[in-house]
């Protein structure tokens, strides 16, 4: 069985891509269970690009079992946007045959959302529902002008799950302390998390109907 984690940070006009990408990697390769024992320097393969963004092959480096990498988003003046459009984000796809759900999402998962400066991510186990989703985000935004499932909000709540401040102030009018204080005693595992909420909605894959239900229960938790 494979799954998904998405991370997302808020790309800056004055970074320069290339020191964040080694400041980047740096990092990750501090996680322990992340990156392979055989990681040596330089093993990734960074794409400057031709045009505005670049991209870095993580692949090479991981532990048997994951694959990803992650993609800068354009840094020219003007095209920076406060909207998901400017995003840098790192994505990994998981075999759970060779990584442990749980470990990966409860102490992986939340060391990588501090070495990338995420504002959100997730993992993603109902890859099917998420790709069904993708429409009525699309739809939504159109007809609100909000960055429904970006900047502006969540659409929907994944088993594992990471928000900033400002991202839990946007979405749920609540900050992320809020936000943890009303999740405390219905989740697994909940812990704030530089200037943000991560918090462990299910302890295993869920699928179809589960989905939909615990989106459903960490609404009803929130009150929203």
């Amino acid at each position: 069985m494979k799954i998904e984690a998405i991370f997302r940070r808020r790309a800056q006009v004055a970074e320069s891509v290339i020191e964040l990408n080694s400041e980047l990697v740096d990092k990750l390769s501090k996680i322990s269970g992340f990156f392979s024992g055989n990681y040596f320097d330089g093993m990734e393969t960074f794409d400057p690009g031709e045009g505005e963004s670049a991209s870095t092959n993580l692949s090479p480096c991981l532990m048997p079992g994951m694959s990803g990498g992650v993609i800068f988003a354009s840094r020219i003046p003007g095209v920076v946007s406060d909207r998901a459009t400017s995003d840098d984000s790192l994505g990994l796809k998981i075999d759970l045959e060779r990584i442990d759900f749980l470990r990966f999402s409860s102490v992986v998962f939340p060391e990588i959302v501090r070495a990338f400066g995420c504002y959100r991510s997730a993992v993603i186990t109902d890859v099917n529902l998420y790709l069904d989703d993708y429409e009525e985000i699309v739809e939504n935004s159109r007809s609100t002008t909000l960055d429904v499932d970006g900047r502006d909000g969540v659409f929907r709540f994944n088993p594992v799950n990471y928000f900033d401040d400002i991202l839990c102030v946007r979405a749920f009018a609540l900050s992320a302390a809020e936000v943890a204080a009303r999740l405390r005693g219905h989740c697994k595992m909940v812990k704030e998390l530089d200037e943000g909420v991560f918090f462990l909605a299910a302890d295993r894959p869920i699928f179809g109907s589960e989905s939909i239900e615990l989106d459903r229960r960490v609404r009803g938790f929130l009150r929203l």
